[in-house]
């Protein structure tokens, strides 16, 4: 016997049939899970047009620095010291807006609407 969960049909397995239930149900909440309105400094700058700008330029200019220091690569077959310097910068500036954002939103970060 097959029953239908959702829109997928699942073969007659119960247990099967009890873990789609289950996903189904746990999907339903996991939308209906609102953010509480987030206020204090970090929080305005975060969402501010300013750190939005400002991460779109890294992100720019990261990926530049990505194309010229892969070129510098493949014809010195290594990498010049200032590209290094470069990339922990840009390593060092995501984990900060992460952790920024994780202290933000704390365990709605992987919940919310940018998630």
């Amino acid at each position: 016997v097959d029953t239908i969960v959702g829109k997928a049909q699942v073969p007659g397995n119960s247990v099967a049939i009890t873990f789609w239930q289950w996903l189904a149900k746990w999907m339903l909440f996991l939308e209906s899970v609102k953010e509480p309105e987030r206020h204090g400094r970090l929080a305005r700058f975060l969402e501010s047009s300013q750190c939005t700008f400002l991460t779109a330029i890294v992100i720019i200019a990261n990926s530049v620095v990505i194309g010229l220091s892969t070129n510098y690569e493949i014809e010195h077959l290594a990498l010049a010291d200032w590209m290094l310097i470069v990339e922990i910068f840009f390593a060092a500036f995501y984990v900060l807006e992460i952790s920024m954002r994780l202290a933000v939103h704390r365990s709605y970060f992987f919940l919310n609407k940018d998630a």
